[in-house]
């Protein structure tokens, strides 16, 4: 079960309710044996009901995580029949990227993550008025654009704080995506090819590898820039607390020099 930020909370609660527990129970070791007993009852019975407590509020939070996930499988996989039908001939493309994108998350630690940007990007690209079979492309785009992860260590993605040279060996690892396209159709090839090299371009112009601004940045590398950090921000990560999604939206709007605030607007709209 992926945890949320209430669970990493938890955890740390049942740390100290046990810490207390130890405490207690080394005091009663300087009592009379009749005290000690009465108090061994009561802290017997205090750490039962937290435990009863923390285990029923997992129990809650498991089911709340279920639900999230069925909901957004579902409406994956509903998108997924919607363009397989339109489009028939892309069936081949729309699963290799499926696949390829669940081995991305296994490798990274990231549950449903390519699932989630990739439905995003569909959502938000349909309703900023692209033709279908461009969503259906963008939405393929993002389900693989970090796939240069794959070269990654995946030891990496479990590790709290990475030093400066492991963090660079993850930056640098998305110039190797190339190396995992070979199914992409040559007529298709520069969509991915985009979504994978510009997803990095701030709108200012200030962003890497072209410093393009703008919409010199096509429009689906704008979505994938976008949709990355809120993913992640409305997501459980070691490394933060799980946002809801409007607060994400809310620090994504304060910075109006990396995000596209049409794209923005549109994004709140959706979720």
């Amino acid at each position: 079960m992926e945890p949320t930020g209430n669970t990493a909370t938890l955890f740390e609660f049942y740390k100290a309710i046990k810490d207390l527990g130890k405490g207690l129970l080394e005091n009663l070791s300087k009592g009379s044996s009749s005290g000690r007993l009465l108090m061994l009852k009561v802290v017997v019975c205090i750490l039962l009901a937290l435990l009863l407590i923390i285990f029923s509020l997992l129990i809650a939070n498991g089911i709340s995580f279920y639900r999230r996930n069925r909901k957004l499988l579902s409406r994956f996989r509903e998108s997924i029949d919607s363009m397989q039908s339109d489009f028939p001939e892309y069936s081949p493309l729309i699963k290799n990227c499926v696949a390829l994108g669940e081995k991305i998350d296994h490798k990274t630690n990231r549950h449903f993550n390519s699932k989630k940007i990739g439905l995003l990007t569909f959502l938000v690209a349909q309703n900023a008025g692209e033709e279908k079979r461009d969503c259906l492309l963008y939405f393929c785009s993002a389900l693989i654009f970090d796939c240069g992860y794959l070269d990654v260590p995946g030891e990496l993605f479990r590790t709290e704080v990475l030093s400066a040279r492991e963090r660079k060996l993850i930056r640098d690892s998305s110039i190797n995506f190339e190396l995992y396209f070979d199914f992409i159709p040559d007529d298709v090839y520069d969509v991915f090819f985009q979504a994978a090299m510009l997803h990095r371009e701030n709108f200012d112009g200030s962003g890497i590898p072209e410093g393009l601004a703008g919409e010199e940045i096509p429009i689906h590398a704008r979505i994938i820039h976008l949709l990355e950090p809120y993913v992640s921000m409305t997501s459980y990560r070691t490394y933060h607390k799980m946002l809801a999604p409007q607060r994400a939206v809310e620090l994504l709007r304060r910075q109006k020099n990396i995000y596209d605030q049409n794209l923005v607007d549109i994004l709140e709209k959706t979720v």
